[in-house]
């Protein structure tokens, strides 16, 4: 008798067995799912809000364009700081030669020639040019 208790207990024990390799196995399954899901909705909509700042940027960087070539009322320096403050960036003016003309955040003493940069050159060209790179000690990553 006894040996038939300990074969049902024995077969149990590797049903339960089995049934936890499985549940942990299913449950390893769905975690990997949702963390490679969440992954891939967080690209998603970095993604999306990266070309709608570009956008944005890139038609008021477009519009401060039309104010300097029209406005001749205003110094440079001034139009760059108030539409830098309008558009929530910064504004730099750079005249044909390369040499920045006006800034609304940097003293242009303290500028280098800014002129080797690929936006400037875009720009110097007469085009439009979207740049993201790393500006400052930390890394953190800027879009010109």
């Amino acid at each position: 008798m006894e040996s038939k208790l300990d074969a049902a207990t024995g077969k149990k024990a590797g049903r339960l067995t089995a049934f936890l390799i499985l549940f942990g196995a299913f449950l390893a399954m769905i975690a990997a799912g949702a963390v490679g899901i969440g992954y891939n909705i967080h690209r998603y909509w970095e993604d999306v809000l990266r070309v709608e700042i570009t956008r944005h940027l890139t038609q008021k960087a477009q519009m401060f364009a039309v104010r300097v070539n029209t406005d001749h009322e205003h110094k440079i320096g001034d139009l760059a700081t108030q539409e830098g403050q309008l558009a929530g960036a910064r504004a730099t003016v750079v005249d044909t030669n390369g040499t920045v003309v006006a800034d609304s955040e940097v003293q242009l003493s303290a500028l280098e020639n800014e002129a080797r940069h690929p936006e400037f050159v875009a720009a110097l060209r007469g085009e439009t040019s979207v740049v993201t790179r790393k500006r400052n000690d930390f890394g953190v990553a800027v879009l010109y």
